[in-house]
Parts: structure tokens; C-alpha cells; sequence
């Protein structure tokens, strides 16, 4: 009885495919293509968005600043009025007609509006740091006084190798800049 009983084995083959889940590279490349596009229009968007932002921050930046503010008194009336009028227009072009233009005519905006601004803010900073040097100069001037006052007196060795020459070339120097 256990010999008939056994169970019967019975051999066949099966077909086996390996195969591992996911895209075929040619899948693959072609998402590939199309993130690397998508990144691509992403970037022009934001440049163009920047671009755009930036004629905008000009547009205020400077109207604020010419408009009363501390620009007024380093620009002449015409130059100013012209200004002023074309920083309006930009913005009204900015807000009332502009839809999507590509990033190339807002660069180009901005470099006309700033061609007419920045020798402007130019005469500003140069004013505004005028002070500063002239004052670093004549600390300067006090130096070097003070310096040719410590040979004269001899009281130190610090400028014994100095000649008299020299000495005197640069007190008549000090002396016509003082002026």
C-alpha cells in the first residue's frame, strides 16, 4: 500500500522570465529629455520673473529717491522731469500693458531707465563719500607733520635715515596741500 500511495512526481519545465521592474532605458531617457526641459522653461521663468522684478524695484527705488529724496538736488530739472516721466511710463507699461514679455525687454527697459539714472546716483555716492576722504586726507597731512616735527626734534630714531633733502621736499608739499 505505500508504494501505491506515493505521490506521483511529474517533471515539466516552466518558463522563467527575470526581470526587474521599471522603465526600459529608452523610457527612461526620454523622462529624462523631458525633466531636463522642464528645468530648462523652470529657469526662463524665473530670469524672466527677476528681470521683471528688477525694473520694478528701479522703478521705486529711484522715483522715491529723485521724487524729493536725496537724488533731487544731483540732477537738473530737466534731466530729472525726463527721468521721472519715463520711470512712470515704465510702470504703467509694467502694470496696464505688459503681459509676459520675454525677459530680453525687461533688461533692455532697465538699461534705458538706468542710462538716465545712474550718473545720477553716481554724483550721490561720489558727494556722499567726498567727506570721508577728505577727512582720511588731512589725517594724513597730520601724519606726515607729525612725522617731519619727530626728525626735526630728533627725539627719535625712527626717521634719522631720512635726508634733510627730503625732509624739507616733503614739508613744501605738506604746505601746498594744506592750502
Amino acid at each position: 500500500k505505500n508504494s501505491t500511495a506515493r505521490s506521483k512526481r511529474k517533471d515539466f519545465d516552466l518558463p522563467i522570465t527575470a526581470r526587474v521592474p521599471g522603465l526600459t532605458k529608452q523610457e527612461l531617457e526620454q523622462l529624462i529629455v523631458q525633466e531636463l526641459e522642464m528645468i530648462s522653461r523652470d529657469k526662463q521663468v524665473k530670469e524672466c520673473f527677476d528681470a521683471k522684478n528688477a525694473l520694478e524695484e528701479y522703478i521705486y527705488d529711484m522715483r522715491g529717491k529723485l521724487d524729493g529724496g536725496p537724488y533731487e538736488k544731483y540732477s537738473d530739472d530737466r534731466n530729472r522731469q525726463k527721468l521721472l516721466n519715463d520711470l512712470r511710463t515704465t510702470e504703467n507699461w509694467l502694470y496696464n500693458e505688459e503681459i509676459n514679455q520675454p525677459k530680453n525687454v525687461y533688461v533692455e527697459r532697465l538699461k534705458s531707465l538706468k542710462n538716465l539714472g545712474e550718473p545720477i546716483r553716481n554724483r550721490y555716492d561720489e558727494a556722499e563719500k567726498r567727506q570721508y576722504h577728505v577727512q582720511e586726507f588731512f589725517i594724513a597731512l597730520k601724519q606726515i607733520e607729525e612725522a617731519i616735527q619727530t626728525w626735526q626734534a630728533k627725539s627719535s630714531d625712527r626717521y634719522s635715515h631720512i635726508d634733510k633733502s627730503d625732509i624739507d621736499r616733503v614739508y613744501k608739499n605738506l604746505t601746498e596741500k594744506r592750502k
